[in-house]
């Protein structure tokens, strides 16, 4: 079984991080670890962003735990070889600042839209990454507009998957 969390980056890591986020986020996979035997927690990261931003909450839970942890998400020039877009760079071509705090929830859906192709790009080769270890118990954390669609791409795929939770 998969079980998929999905989260808002900007709460996990970087300059927003919550600590109040983070501990919630840290007691579910506890809780969820020691209830079904996980043995693998996979993340939409990518070892760039860990260098950028130090370990995340799930990568220190796994070495804690001695779990195998999986950088799924491909990093900046693996992304240029498969053709994964950015998602400001779609914004950018719609002419919307994703990252201007006036802009409204109708243009972000908008972007979500055009950039959905680039989305089903990025889930598909996260799967491959952790397709060698998804007949085991597993923790895929990804962000929360992933969740119902990387879901769904598991399930299409013939994997037992499930949304434990959304932050």
């Amino acid at each position: 079984m998969i079980f998929i969390i999905g989260i808002r980056h900007t709460k996990q890591v970087g300059e927003l991080k919550e600590s109040s986020y983070i501990s919630i986020l840290k007691s579910c996979l506890l809780d969820l670890i020691n209830k079904e035997s996980i043995k693998t927690i996979a993340e939409e990261f990518s070892l760039q962003i860990q260098n950028r931003d130090g370990q995340t909450p799930a990568q220190e839970i796994a070495i804690e735990k001695k779990l195998k942890y999986i950088f799924a998400d491909p990093d900046a020039k693996e992304r240029e070889i498969l053709g994964i877009k950015l998602r400001s760079d779609t914004a950018k071509n719609l002419g919307i600042d994703i990252n201007d705090p006036s802009t409204t929830e109708e243009e972000l859906n908008k972007v979500n839209l055009a950039h959905r192709s680039i989305d089903e790009l990025r889930e598909k080769e996260w799967l491959r990454r952790i397709q060698d270890n998804a007949k085991t118990p597993l923790i895929f954390i990804c962000g929360i507009n992933h969740a119902k669609t990387f879901s769904e791409l598991l399930k299409q795929q013939g994997y037992e998957a499930c949304i434990f939770a959304e932050y």
